[in-house]
C-alpha cells in the first residue's frame, strides 16, 4: 500500500461511520493514520479544504483544539460560512450526502474570471443561486466535522443508480497490485452510462486476475449495477503538469479514439498514447481516420497555338 501513497493523496477519505465505509474506505483510513505516523507533517495534507478559487484553506480541525479525525476536515475556520445541500438547494441533515455550498463571501475569495466575469457567474452561482458552488460533494457528522467525498461532476448515472467514480477508484487501489487507477463513465445504450476503469499494476501483477479481482470486488461492495463494463490496463495515464488525472480524455477516448477538447494542460503525451494502445487493444474504439485527400484538380485545356487557329 506504500507504493499507492502518491495516488491517494488525490484520494477523498471517506468517514469511517459503519453507514458510509466500504471495506476499501476504511483501508484508505489505515493509510492515512500510517501516513501520519511516518511523517506528521504530511498528514494535513488529509485534513485541510481548499480550492484554487478560494484562495485559501478555509476549513481545517485545530490540533489541541478540537478533535482530529482521519480524513475529516474538521470545521470551517471563523469568518467562512458553509451548507451541504440536495439538488433543489435545500439543507441536509448530517450523515446525508450532499453539495458543498459557501453561503457568505470572504477576502480570499476569487471575484470574477479574468476578461470572462459572465463565465465565473454561470460556474460557480447558476446552480444555487446566492451561493457559491464548490462542485463537491461532502457530509457532515453528528459532531459538525466535515467530510469532503469527491468531485460532484465525478458523480455517475448508471441504470437510474448514482455513483461516485471516486467509490470505485478507492475499490480499484486498494488491491495489492494496483498502483494507480482511474474511472470515468462512458454512454451505453442500454443503461445510459457504465462506468469503466483504467488501471496502472506494480511489478509482477498477474494482469488477467487483477482484472478480474477488481471488477468482483466493485460488484461486491457496491452491487452489480456498479459492475465495470470494462477494465484497460496502461502503463500510464494523461496528466496535467500538477499531477492531476485528465479523465475527460479517458472518456473521450473509449467513446470517440482520440481527444476531443483542448489537451495544451497535458504534461507528456505519452500517457495519452499509452491509454489509446490499451483501448485499442482490448478492442475498444480506434483512433478516427484521417481525412482523405482532395482529390487533384483537372488539369487546365491546353491554350491553341497560332497556327492551330489559323487552320481553323
Amino acid at each position: 500500500m506504500a507504493d499507492n501513497l502518491s495516488q491517494l493523496l488525490a484520494t477523498p477519505l471517506q468517514p469511517l461511520r459503519e453507514q458510509w465505509r466500504s471495506p476499501a474506505q476504511a483501508e484508505l483510513l489505515r493509510t492515512a493514520r500510517d501516513r501520519h505516523e511516518q511523517s506528521p507533517d504530511a498528514y494535513w495534507a488529509w485534513v485541510a479544504e481548499r480550492q484554487t478559487e478560494t484562495g485559501s484553506t478555509w476549513t481545517y480541525p485545530v490540533a489541541g483544539v478540537e478533535a482530529l479525525k482521519p480524513g475529516s476536515t474538521g470545521t470551517a475556520v471563523p469568518g467562512h460560512v458553509y451548507e451541504i445541500v440536495d439538488d433543489n438547494g435545500k439543507p441536509v441533515p448530517p450523515g446525508t450526502k450532499g453539495n458543498l455550498v459557501l453561503t457568505q463571501p470572504f477576502p480570499t475569495l476569487a471575484r470574477t474570471v479574468w476578461d470572462d466575469p459572465g463565465r465565473y457567474q454561470h460556474a460557480y452561482f447558476t446552480r444555487f443561486p446566492g451561493c457559491y458552488c464548490t462542485n463537491d460533494e461532502a457530509v457532515l457528522d453528528d459532531d459538525g466535522h466535515l467530510w469532503v467525498l469527491g468531485r460532484a461532476d465525478d458523480v455517475i448515472n448508471v441504470a437510474a443508480h448514482r455513483i461516485s467514480t471516486m467509490e470505485i477508484e478507492a475499490i480499484a487501489t486498494a488491491h495489492p497490485q494496483v498502483a494507480e487507477a482511474a474511472v470515468v463513465g462512458v454512454f451505453d445504450a442500454t443503461k445510459g452510462t457504465v462506468p469503466v476503469g483504467f488501471l496502472t499494476l506494480l511489478d509482477g501483477a498477474d494482469p488477467g486476475q487483477v482484472k478480474q479481482e477488481v471488477s468482483d470486488q466493485v460488484a461486491s461492495q457496491l452491487g452489480g449495477y456498479a459492475r465495470l463494463g470494462a477494465v484497460y490496463l496502461t502503463s500510464a495515464l494523461p496528466k496535467t503538469r500538477t499531477g492531476k488525472i485528465m479523465r475527460r480524455l479517458l472518456r473521450d477516448i473509449v467513446e470517440h479514439g482520440a481527444p476531443q477538447g483542448d489537451t495544451s494542460a497535458m504534461d507528456d503525451v505519452a500517457g495519452l498514447q499509452a491509454v489509446q494502445q490499451a483501448v485499442q487493444q482490448a478492442g475498444g474504439a480506434s483512433p478516427p481516420a484521417p481525412a482523405p485527400a482532395p482529390a487533384p484538380a483537372p488539369a487546365p485545356a491546353p491554350a491553341p497555338t497560332s497556327a492551330s487557329a489559323a487552320g481553323a
